[in-house]
């Protein structure tokens, strides 16, 4: 069994060895090291937020398929830790409230936090405002990559010339 892998990996080697010697009709090996190239990878499209938060409000039972904004009734309570609850479905003490599926939700970013503790009372950028700068600082990093990619592909082809 040991030999038999032993000559499968050897036909292997041979195999991919094989288009750098032979020769094609001119002469020429039918392939050199400088026809090879590593293949441009680049990431699927994420689908829009807002199109799918719009595709699954028109799924959710009570809101029609009309192109008007409806809005979906929600309730939240808080319980005695202080845990904030939301459902569809009414409790008691629980305050309803209307979500629009259509809004985005950067459109809570004016929204401040107030953070308590420790004495000290201070306002803090909101959850999507802070979301917003990590996707900027992660742009930074895929163009900076992006870059260094080029500058490598350049240098990789110029040594090939």
């Amino acid at each position: 069994m040991k030999l038999f892998a032993k000559f499968l990996m050897l036909l292997v080697v041979a195999a991919v060895a094989a288009p750098f010697f032979l020769k094609d009709d001119a002469g020429r090996p039918l392939m050199t090291l400088d026809k090879l190239s590593m293949p441009e990878v680049t990431a699927p499209p994420l689908p829009e937020v807002h199109s799918t938060l719009k595709d699954v409000a028109r799924m959710m039972p009570g809101l029609g398929d009309g192109e008007e904004a409806a809005t979906v009734k929600a309730y939240k309570w808080q319980d005695a830790e202080g845990v904030w609850h939301f459902s569809d479905r009414p409790v008691s003490s629980a305050e309803e409230i209307a979500i629009d599926p259509d809004a985005s939700v950067t459109d809570f970013d004016a929204i401040p936090l107030t953070v308590t503790g420790g004495g000290n009372t201070s306002r803090a950028s909101s959850v999507a405002g802070g979301a917003l700068q990590v996707m900027d600082q992660a742009r930074d990093v895929n163009q900076l990559a992006q870059e260094r990619f080029e500058r490598q592909s350049r240098v990789i082809e110029a040594q090939s010339r």
